[in-house]
């Protein structure tokens, strides 16, 4: 969605998993926060909130999380396209 500036509104969803693999029945579910088998629970511990940058410009987004094993943060736009978080 670009602004009349030239501005880009992003939208970005974070997954966290414990696992190498997802499933999208495993996105859409819920758990609490506490003892899972082997681990704790992955809990984020900070809000992503909208981000709005030219396209093509460079954003830093901070998201804290903890759990055990660490969990692993995938980031998707929002059209459901998986980000490339290891680029520099």
């Amino acid at each position: 969605m670009k602004g009349a500036d030239g501005a880009v509104l992003v939208y970005l969803l974070c997954v966290l998993s414990l696992a190498s693999e997802v499933s999208l029945a495993d996105i859409n579910s819920t758990q609490t926060a506490g003892d899972v088998e082997d681990g704790k629970t992955p809990v984020v511990h900070s809000a992503v909130s909208q981000i709005i940058a030219r396209e093509g410009t460079c954003v830093l987004i901070d998201c804290n999380v903890t759990g055990e094993p660490f969990p692993r943060v995938q980031w998707f736009n929002s059209h459901g396209h998986l980000l490339d978080t290891e680029a520099s």
